[in-house]
Order: structure tokens, then sequence, then C-alpha cells
């Protein structure tokens, strides 16, 4: 008898040409992740009829939900599929922004020590979030929602690419600044959250599409408070670029925010210690570049 290991969990994905439809001769790709909460969970109708005894007559399965979170280690070029979809662009020259093209997958999830594989279609990157800070690995969360889910026995492909050999992002070899100028920061964050619903009809638990609405940049810088430039850029509503690089010793992946507004800024006093300010801002549309966040990578090495 043997029982599964998440040390054994191997998740793997192929593009859709079709929404919901995995490709007839699927080449899939291994990702590298820390954890997986993707699941299928179903809605429940409860039959309402009345009987002499009080027990209830009958339950139904319903809408069936595929949802849930991925988080792994930022690694370049490991993702840029990913990334793609949850900003709806493309890659040109290395460099991604907010675009209009949906795209979907389709996701195995594999038990390889006993064997076992769950199939989920129609995938969708609905969020995007990135986690900066000195003290670890720079982690990326992505949220995704899909359509349906499968279970097998044999995977979909025999032969399926293993991850790239990357190094995990980090802020040593990095850098942030606003407005032009290095900044000092203990903690950044850059989120991306689409909006999407599924789209249910009559006929089908499984959802005839997942649309996104639209996209909303948002983050949060912490600065170390040594005067008040940050500050009043919250109170005189002054919009700035925010640049973050990150970097794994070769490569390096920007992303930048070209018209961030400052909308909150805490300045706690909790102590006789160092003080710090944390602010959080909005991406807007950039009229020079056309988009409210820009993910640049370096050239593979």
């Amino acid at each position: 008898m043997a029982f599964a290991s998440g040390s054994r969990v191997r998740l793997a994905y192929v593009p859709e040409v079709t929404f919901n439809t995995t490709p007839a001769l699927p080449e899939l790709v291994e990702l590298p992740k820390q954890s997986i909460t993707l699941d299928l969970s179903k809605e429940t109708f409860n039959d309402p009829t009345i009987t002499s005894d009080r027990m209830e007559a009958d339950e139904r399965h319903g809408n069936i939900m595929v949802g849930g979170e991925v988080v792994a280690t930022l690694q370049h070029g490991q993702f840029d599929d990913w990334l793609q979809a949850a900003l709806g662009g493309t890659w040109t020259t290395n460099v991604l922004k907010v675009g209009v093209i949906p795209r979907s997958f389709t996701i195995e999830q594999g038990f390889l020590d006993i064997g076992q594989y769950r199939r989920f279609t129609g995938v969708r990157v609905n969020s995007y979030s990135l986690e900066v800070n000195p003290g670890s690995i720079v982690n990326a969360t992505f949220g995704l929602m899909g359509a349906g889910m499968t279970t097998a026995q044999a995977p979909l492909d025999a032969t399926v690419t293993a991850p790239q050999a990357k190094q995990g992002m980090s802020h040593i070899g990095g850098s942030i600044s606003v407005a032009g100028s290095n900044v000092v920061c203990t903690a950044a964050t850059i989120s991306v959250e689409n909006g999407m619903e599924a789209a249910r009809g009559i006929g089908s638990s499984t959802a005839f599409d997942v649309v996104w609405a639209e996209s909303t940049v948002t983050g949060s810088c912490t600065f170390y408070f040594e005067d008040l430039i940050q500050y009043n850029r919250f109170l005189n509503e002054t919009t700035a670029a925010i640049v973050i690089v990150l970097s794994d010793g070769t490569n390096t992946l920007t992303h930048t925010i070209p018209k961030a507004k400052f909308n909150t800024a805490s300045l706690p006093v909790p102590n006789a210690g160092m003080l710090f300010v944390t602010m959080a801002f909005k991406g807007l549309k950039d009229a020079t570049t056309g988009t409210t966040l820009q993910i640049s990578r370096s050239a593979v090495v």
C-alpha cells in the first residue's frame, strides 16, 4: 500500500488553443512550486420537498468550481507563459505589458508515487502577486480560475519537459527606484487582479468560459523614514514611476509601474527604534508606455 506525498507531486501545464480543450498531442512543461491549492468544489442543490418524517428528501450536486493558488519562487524565464496570461499581453523584445489577449491552460497535477493524476482544464490566471523583502527569496503567487477537472491513471504526456535549471530571484543585485531615484525599502509588493467570473448557463455544470474584467494593479512600499519626499507624494497626489529590479545573480526581471499614485501613507511610532512609512499605490495607465504595469526580462543567459 502506498500513500501520496507532497514531495512527489508534479505540476505541469500546456497552453490551450481552444478554451477548456486540451490539445490533441499535449506537450506539458513542469513548473517548480512551493504550494498548490488548485482544487475542485461543487455547489449543492437542496430538494425543498416537505416530507412527513422531517427528513430531507434529496440533494443534487450543482455547478463545478475550479480555483486556487500556486505559490512559487520567481525565476527568470520560468513563468513567462503564466505572466502573459496574467497580464493579457505578449512578450515583445523581452517586454510584457497589460493587454487584451485571454489565455487558458490545461494543468495536470501528478501524484507520481501512486500513479494518479488530476487534469484541470480551462484554467486562466486571475491574479498575480509579488512579494519582495530583504529576508527571503522572491515569492510569486498565481491565483487561478478554471472550468473543469477530470482524473486519470496515466499522464497526458509521457515525457514532460523538466523545469529550467534557474536560481530564484532575490533583492540582492537588484534595486527599487521611485521617480528615477533609488530608494531604500524594507518591503515591496505588486498585485495584478483581473476580476474573473465563471460564465454559466443551463445544460452544463462546467463554465462555458472564464471572463475577466478590468485589470487592477496595486502594491505597497515600506520606506525608512528619512525625509518627506515619499510622504509628500501622498499628500500632494503626485504620480511617480516605481521600478523594481530583481536578480538571480546573472539574469534580471524588472517590474515597472510607470504611473503610480500613492493612496495611503502609514507612519506609526511604536517605540524608540527606527521608523518606517508604508505607502500603498495604484498603477494607472501611462500615456507614454501605454500600460499600468510593464515586466522586462534580461536576455536569457
